[in-house]
């Protein structure tokens, strides 16, 4: 039964799998033949320098032990998001088992061979291209297929800084907590790494036929593979320009959380129905913190955003307003600071809460936050990463409650739910529009000390990209304003309790209140 589910599923998305795994066959390839492009040479030289090898190979190693995440953290600064930063962290991560293996591939060569060759006259390069490097060809093609699988390991975290490929439905899935999604990814990657690691091993296992053969087959494998990487690149290509059909895109983001992803859905099938703007959607991208750099350095047009979180995350303000003066001082600040124009918000507040089960709070008579200073040595909250470093959570709970956690466990936000159900904490960040709250039979602690600030949704829009496009905001008008905290927690319902995708989701809800056609 399940695996007919998912079988249904995969026929749903299937126009989508096939551009995602394009997308990552893309990232691949250009990650792997840069790296051979980089690790072959390399290898060549430092085996000839002694000295040098042990610092390469050392320095090569050390950047291999730092998180692939970490690194495309380190690179969004300079490179912003999107494909770059992913095939050069990619691209790092592959030269090593190159490099070591075009090494080690070498120094095993026999000494006889090579003294046979300078008895017979050949030059430094002859040797090394007519008999060093076919004798070690096996042991090189080991490492090109040691760079492809770690490749397409690396590549599913690409979704991470918007770069696409099969990670993208895998990060859906723990923000959305859908088996389906996180299986639609998993398993065309690990096919994929199979794949290759098998069209790989047959060609290296030709390496080891007779040493006339050799030279051919090395040109044949750099032929094949360069072959794979060109071809991919023009199916991407054609495909980009296949689909664009000639129109002019506007490119959409969210953040990486259920309503966000919904909002996404909603203003993109706004703008697509009302206007002939392609919409390129680059959802579930990250944190406030990667949206706000990716709208600064002109990676995405449009993305929502809070209030709250602009006022306190972003300007790093202190002190929030009211909600009408909130949006007012933050629309006058965006603008200013950043030439980003906030348009009229969706019509709902969503602001952060505590939430606790229901029977744990009749347990221990808790109604407000300051209730939580009584057990605060055994409670145990779970929370997103960027529940900890920011001034509107853990900080600011911190300083306003007077609150030490009993025990703090970071983890998805799309797992939250799942771990207080099952009792691995008992205490949960929370939105108050989330349609988990009542599914999962919790309930939201009164923040008796007004820390929280207003958190109307709003679309947030690079000022170029409105004048260049005014019709985006005309699209928009009918749903702005429209958009209740009841409407917008039914809506999160059916997506993280009933499983329905964010797109069919929205769908419906635009159909029902007529605002597609």
């Amino acid at each position: 039964m399940m695996t007919d589910s998912f079988m249904q599923f995969v026929a749903s998305e299937w126009p989508v799998l096939l551009t995602k795994l394009w997308e990552q066959l893309y990232l691949v390839c250009i990650a792997t033949s840069l790296a051979v492009m980089i690790g072959l040479p390399l290898g060549i030289i430092v085996r000839r320098l002694h000295k040098m090898k042990i610092l390469v190979l050392g320095l090569a190693s050390a950047v291999w032990t730092v998180p692939s995440l970490a690194l495309l953290a380190l690179f969004i600064p300079v490179l912003g998001i999107g494909v770059k930063p992913a095939i050069l962290v990619l691209s790092i991560y592959g030269v090593l088992p190159v490099l070591r293996n075009t090494v080690a591939g070498l120094e095993n060569v026999s000494p006889d061979s090579i003294e046979a060759a300078r008895g017979l006259g050949f030059t430094r390069w002859q040797r090394l291209t007519m008999v060093e490097l076919p004798l070690a060809c096996p042991v090189i093609i080991a490492g090109i297929r040691t760079s492809v699988s770690i490749s397409i390991g690396v590549a599913t975290l690409a979704s991470f800084v918007g770069a696409g490929g099969l990670g993208d439905f895998i990060n859906q899935g723990l923000a959305l907590n859908n088996a389906n999604l996180i299986l639609l990814g998993a398993v065309p990657a690990a096919a994929m790494a199979l794949g290759f690691d098998y069209l790989i091993a047959l060609i290296e296992s030709r390496m080891a036929v007779s040493q006339i053969r050799r030279k051919k087959l090395v040109w044949f494998a750099v032929f094949m593979m360069s072959a794979a990487a060109l071809i991919a690149l023009g199916v991407m290509y054609a495909a980009h320009d296949l689909f664009s059909e000639n129109r002019q895109s506007i490119r959409i983001a969210s953040k990486n959380f259920t309503e966000q992803i919904v909002l996404g859905e909603l203003m993109s099938q706004m703008i697509e129905a009302r206007t002939r703007l392609r919409v390129e959607r680059r959802f579930n991208l990250g944190t406030t913190a990667i949206c706000h750099a990716a709208i600064l350095s002109n990676e995405i047009d449009l993305y929502p955003e809070y209030t709250g979180t602009a006022y306190l995350t972003v300007l790093k303000l202190h002190h929030p307003p009211d909600a009408r003066n909130l949006y007012a001082q933050v629309r006058r600040e965006y603008k200013k600071q950043f030439d980003l124009d906030w348009l009229a918000p969706f019509g709902f507040n969503n602001t952060q809460a505590l939430a606790v089960k229901s029977a744990f709070a009749r347990q221990y008579h808790l109604r407000d936050i300051s209730d939580l200073l009584l057990i605060e040595d055994r409670l145990i909250i779970g929370v997103p990463a960027e529940f900890m470093q920011r001034e509107d959570a853990l900080i600011g709970l911190e300083k306003t409650y007077h609150l030490n956690f009993g025990q703090i466990r970071q983890m998805d936000a799309g797992l939250m739910y799942d771990a207080i159900k099952n009792g691995q904490v008992n205490l949960i960040n929370a939105f108050s529009t989330d349609g988990r709250i009542p599914a999962y039979d919790l309930v939201l602690l009164n923040d008796d000390k007004k820390f929280y600030p207003d958190y109307s949704a709003a679309p947030v829009i690079r000022s170029q990209v409105l004048k260049l496009h005014p019709e985006v905001e005309w699209a928009l008008k009918p749903l702005l304003g429209s958009l209740s905290g009841q409407a917008m927690r039914e809506l999160n319902y059916q997506v993280d309790v009933m499983h329905r995708a964010p797109y069919t989701a929205a769908h419906d809800y635009l159909r029902a209140h007529k605002f597609i056609p």
